[in-house]
């Protein structure tokens, strides 16, 4: 026993090192967790934020969605539009990184929302530049806005829906994704569909990509 004791005393100053060393890692790690977890909810409500403006206006423009887009039409559309459209803030892409490393599906929903919303501004800068509305390009660009728009629109909603899923405890978050997998409500298709379209495209250009290398 005295020969333990003394082997502790002669050794303590390296297990103390060694002791000291791990907890200031342990104490780092949980640091570091603490900030990239407040990161991650920062960048989500300020995406949310930015979801909820086009969401918004799509709600009011079609009377609470008891129309659709189409049904408004193009040319009212395009007016309402010149007169108010909500902005993507340049920080959506950095938001963005923050929250997709995880969860392809969300990374899919909000890509899909910017390349939609993006062909919005460009189609209205089409109109808004147009000395005549006859021209072929602003009159091209009407006709295919509410669709893009209607686009924009359901990628935010389906986006909006998983990054509200990720704020919930992860029991709940996995028995939701169970019931998603054995009984999917209409609503699950539909994300489902929105994924397929944004995530097959890419797997087809990396097949050819592949095929092109052999």
């Amino acid at each position: 026993m005295s020969g333990f004791i003394c082997l502790l005393l002669d050794w303590q100053d390296l297990i103390g090192a060694f002791v000291g060393g791990t907890l200031g890692i342990v104490g780092a790690f949980i640091v570091a967790t603490s900030v990239g977890r407040r990161e991650r909810r920062a960048a989500s409500r300020m995406l949310q934020g930015t979801l909820l403006g086009v969401t918004g206006a799509v709600y009011a423009i079609t009377y609470h969605r008891k129309i659709t887009l189409a049904t408004f039409g193009s040319e009212q559309l395009a007016e309402t539009l010149s007169f108010f459209r909500p902005q993507v803030p340049p920080t959506f892409e950095a938001q963005m990184a923050a929250l997709i490393d995880k969860d392809t599906s969300l990374g899919a929903m909000l890509a899909g929302f910017q390349h939609a919303y993006r062909a919005v501004e460009y189609h209205m800068a089409h109109i808004e530049r147009a000395n005549n509305p006859a021209e072929p390009n602003a009159r091209r660009a009407r006709a295919v806005l509410p669709e893009t728009l209607q686009a924009a629109d359901d990628y935010a909603n389906a986006a909006l829906y998983l990054l509200a899923l990720q704020e919930v405890g992860a029991v709940r978050r996995w028995f939701i994704r169970l019931r998603r997998w054995l009984a999917p409500s209409q609503h699950d298709m539909n994300m489902a569909a929105l994924v397929d379209r944004m995530l097959k495209p890419a797997d087809k250009d990396a097949a050819e990509r592949d095929a092109s290398t052999q």
